[in-house]
């Protein structure tokens, strides 16, 4: 006869203790990411069974019968998600499904110590028979984008973090930014931008008409956020080149497909990118404001622009207000700065 699957699992204290734990030693992790090929059920702690199952070779399965593989499944923040999100689909139970499981590891020289404290996980989609393609209802899409972007977000701290090492203003100012977008969380995160220094130092530039002006702004009639007027030399290769840039769209793009390694270059390199970028903007804003004087010589709109731009830095919702937390006077009375790198 065959035996039913087993479904008894660790309570949540017992990881619960080991995140705690791992506080105090002031551990770091490391990401590492498995695809799994998981049998669909109907009832939710034989799911999780069948994913535990499928995690049997990277954690500790078979000397206590599943129990802790099925416990740290159910400890997943998203589990429970993806199982509602494809129980709208209305699978056949026994339906393969493929679940992008990440461990968040303990880094140790000694593999033995380098036990799974956390695991997360990402809908990818349903097989089909014929030729094992996949296809993802809205639900889950929309699930998966929130679980990979959280993902993202959290390997951004960790990058950001880094950074700090090697520079700390700078480093302070890109963990301000993470920190935004963090709060934010999916999808207002995709939607946090920042202008372009070049557009910035053209616009209030003494030697810029309003005729010209009004140009740059025609495709938001002047209403702020400008956007649009894509400019020679402005922006990077994750851009448009126009306006705004939207730093976490683009790690976002850059980081589908790539193993932890690649993904953290990638959100170094547009982090890095995006904060030497605002940087420049604020210091092009402040000396085109202290070289003519007097803003309103650079006429109304210009007065305009340079008002919504101060503005930004004390909005909560723009990566600006990350250095309005590090900022020094100018000399300028309510106008600030960054520290210098």
């Amino acid at each position: 006869m065959t035996q039913p699957q087993r479904t008894d699992y660790l309570p949540a204290e017992v990881y619960q203790r080991h995140i705690n734990e791992a506080r105090k030693r002031g551990d770091r992790t490391f990401a590492d990411p498995h695809i799994l090929l998981v049998s669909w059920n109907s009832n939710f702690d034989l799911f999780v069974a069948n994913v535990a199952f499928e995690l049997r070779h990277y954690i500790i399965y078979r000397s206590d019968g599943g129990k802790y593989a099925r416990g740290l499944v159910r400890e997943s923040d998203y589990i429970a998600d993806i199982f509602k999100a494809f129980q709208k689909s209305h699978l056949a139970d026994g339906t393969k499904i493929r679940i992008q499981a990440t461990f968040w590891r303990r880094r140790d020289t000694r593999a033995a110590n380098r036990w799974a404290m956390i695991v997360s996980f990402l809908a990818l989609g349903i097989v089909t028979m014929e030729d094992e393609a996949i296809y993802a209802s809205p639900a889950i899409s929309n699930q998966s984008e929130k679980q990979f972007v959280e993902t993202l977000l959290h390997e951004a701290d960790l990058v950001a973090q880094n950074i700090k090492r090697q520079n700390p203003n700078q480093g302070e100012r890109v963990i301000g930014m993470v920190k935004i977008a963090a709060d934010l969380g999916h999808p207002a995160c995709l939607d946090l931008w920042y202008y372009g220094p070049l557009h910035v130092e053209v616009y209030l530039d003494v030697h810029t008409n309003n005729e010209f002006r009004r140009k740059m702004t025609a495709k938001t009639g002047g209403q702020f956020p400008f956007d649009g007027w894509p400019m020679q030399g402005e922006g990077q290769n994750w851009d448009t080149h126009e306006w705004r840039a939207f730093p976490f769209r683009a790690i976002l793009k850059l980081c589908k497909g790539r193993d932890p390694d690649q993904r953290h270059a990638v959100i170094n390199n547009v982090l890095l990118t995006a904060e030497e970028a605002i940087f420049l903007s604020i210091k092009k804003a402040n000396f085109r404001y202290q070289t003519i004087g007097d803003a309103r010589a650079l006429g109304p709109l210009a007065v305009a622009f340079y008002d919504h731009f101060q503005g930004l830095q004390t909005s909560s919702q723009n990566f600006l207000s990350a250095f309005m937390q590090i900022r020094r006077l100018t000399g300028m009375a309510g106008y600030f700065m960054p520290q210098s790198e």
